[in-house]
This record gives structure tokens, C-alpha cells and sequence, in this order.
């Protein structure tokens, strides 16, 4: 499920010791749900306003894919540390200072980015150059695209990054994939998904 070539993650004590505290921290907040419970524009801004890191939520996203991912089967291929070092670069623009006069907190929502450092999946029918994507067929098994389709790059430039491809249908149209309900294991979740 992640590149042949991925070695062990470096991370650090510290920041995993940071990563733990910003956890704790959330988990004794207003908000009781864990942080992988949260809706999009939730996190989005956790995330803009400092509540939460890119990096603590991304890697609860994770743990909660690897708790699941053996039922459910809803991912075709994950890049992990790629996913590490996207949070962890998204938290580290969000730190950088601002010049003084930067108006940008003024701008419309997706000028300045309105999912800054917000991991999502990306279904294995649309092209994310970095990633294979297969459409669900031996076919386009070793397929990977040179640049990603209009509609990533879009969601990229809002701020967001891929943790990797979501399994489909091939061709998202009528054979089955192993992909299993989460509600309901003895069923698929149905349409190209399923």
C-alpha cells in the first residue's frame, strides 16, 4: 500500500512528544469527538486557527485507517510518510510569520487556502501525479500519471494533499471491488465504490 522505497520515518522524539501533548490537549477541549470525527470545514479550521496541527490530525486520520483498513478495505494505495511530510510542511507555512501589512486573513476563503494542511483520499479513477492510479484494472496497474487532474491541483492549491488513492469499481462502472460497508461489513458500500 506505500512505495517499495519508503524507509523508516525519521520523526523525532520531540515532535512526537509535541504531537501527543496537542492530542491531550484537543481531547480535553470543548470538542469530545477524537479527532478523526471531525467534519472537513471542523478541522479545516482547527487547523487555520492553530487548535490542532496538520500533523496530529493527519496521523489520527492514519491510526484510524490502519485500525479499519483490514475490514474495510477502502484504499488502494497509501503513502504514509508522504502524507507525514505533507502535514508537517502545511504546519510549518502556517507558523511562518507574515509580513506586517499581509492582509491575506481578509480574502476570500479559497484565496488563502481554505483546507490548509487537510489530508484527503483521492478516488483511484482521478490522476494525482506521484500516486498510481489503477481505475480498479490490471489494465492500468503500473499506471502513473505525470501530473494530476484539474480538480486535485485545485484541491491542492486550497491547501489539502493526498494520503493516497481510494479503491473503485473498474473504471468506477460495474465489476466489484473488495471494498466492504463500514457500517455493514457483509455489504459493499455500492455504486463505483463498491
Amino acid at each position: 500500500m506505500s512505495r517499495p522505497d519508503d524507509d523508516k520515518d525519521t520523526h523525532g522524539a520531540q515532535s512526537a512528544r509535541e504531537s501527543a501533548a496537542e492530542a491531550h490537549r484537543w481531547g480535553r477541549s470543548s470538542r469530545a469527538r477524537p479527532l478523526h470525527a471531525l467534519g472537513l470545514t471542523e478541522v479545516a479550521a482547527a487547523i487555520r486557527r492553530g487548535e490542532v496541527s496538520s500533523e496530529t490530525y493527519t496521523a489520527a486520520c492514519l491510526e484510524r485507517i490502519r485500525a479499519l483498513e483490514p475490514s474495510v478495505k477502502a484504499w488502494a494505495w497509501l503513502d504514509e510518510k508522504g502524507a507525514i511530510a505533507a502535514a508537517r510542511t502545511a504546519d510549518q507555512v502556517r507558523r511562518t510569520p507574515r509580513p506586517l501589512g499581509d492582509r491575506s486573513d481578509e480574502l476570500p476563503a479559497g484565496e488563502r487556502g481554505w483546507l490548509p494542511g487537510v489530508p484527503i483520499g483521492v478516488k483511484d479513477i482521478i490522476d494525482v501525479a506521484g500516486m498510481p492510479t489503477g481505475m480498479g484494472s490490471p489494465i492500468f496497474a503500473d499506471h502513473w500519471p505525470a501530473q494530476s487532474a484539474d480538480l486535485v491541483r485545485r484541491l491542492f492549491h486550497s491547501g489539502a494533499f493526498a494520503l493516497g488513492k481510494t479503491v473503485t469499481t473498474e473504471f468506477a462502472f460495474m465489476a466489484p471491488s473488495v471494498t466492504r460497508n463500514p457500517w455493514n461489513p457483509d455489504h459493499t458500500p455500492g455504486g463505483s465504490s463498491s
